[in-house]
């Protein structure tokens, strides 16, 4: 006992009860509050935010009008596809199918309206032939060299070029990929 009593001082004994206090109210309101028991009263203005909520757990009827971009209408093409990935946007867009051997495909994808592009890339579904010359942003649909002066506003798509000359065969399909997020 006299071991112990070396031991209990002042900040020993505040701390352990600090600590006690703490888990007992993380205790009470895991164990004592009733499911679904917090709601939107509860919850402060711009709490829950994109990354913080589950994809697929909210129902289109919650979705506010203009929120989200329409992708439907954005689509022109049957080959470009949007999806959701939180709160950017993946546009795909088959530029050649098939790239022929000695052959040369080159196409541009573009973000929706009120988006910019922050990544993307060229992809050939045969790397041993296909070779991808060119991968690059896109403002306006142009590639940045040609605006007057370099960088004139952020990049709204994605350009890219697949090569097969000199390989004794083509790929059977080359695809432009652009990941978009919100502006602003």
């Amino acid at each position: 006992m006299s071991r112990i009593h070396k031991r209990l001082t002042y900040a020993n004994v505040v701390a352990t009860i600090a600590l006690f206090l703490a888990l007992g109210g993380v205790s009470y309101a895991a164990f004592k509050l009733p499911k679904k028991s917090v709601g939107t009263r509860q919850l402060k203005p711009e709490a829950v935010t994109g990354p913080k909520v589950k994809t697929g757990s909210l129902p289109g009827s919650v979705l506010k009008a203009g929120t989200l971009p329409d992708l439907a209408n954005y689509a022109t093409k049957t080959e470009i596809k949007g999806k959701f990935l939180g709160s950017t946007v993946v546009v795909n867009k088959t530029i050649a199918a098939p790239v022929n051997k000695d052959a040369f495909a080159f196409g541009i994808v573009s973000c929706p309206a009120g988006f910019q592009a922050i990544a993307g890339g060229v992809t050939p579904s045969n790397i041993f032939f296909a070779k991808v010359s060119e991968s690059g942003p896109t403002i306006n649909g142009e590639e940045p060299y040609k605006q007057p002066d370099g960088q004139s506003g952020p990049a709204t798509g994605w350009a890219g070029a697949v090569s097969t000359q000199g390989a004794p065969s083509g790929a059977d399909v080359a695809k432009v990929q652009v990941i978009c997020a919100p502006l602003g």
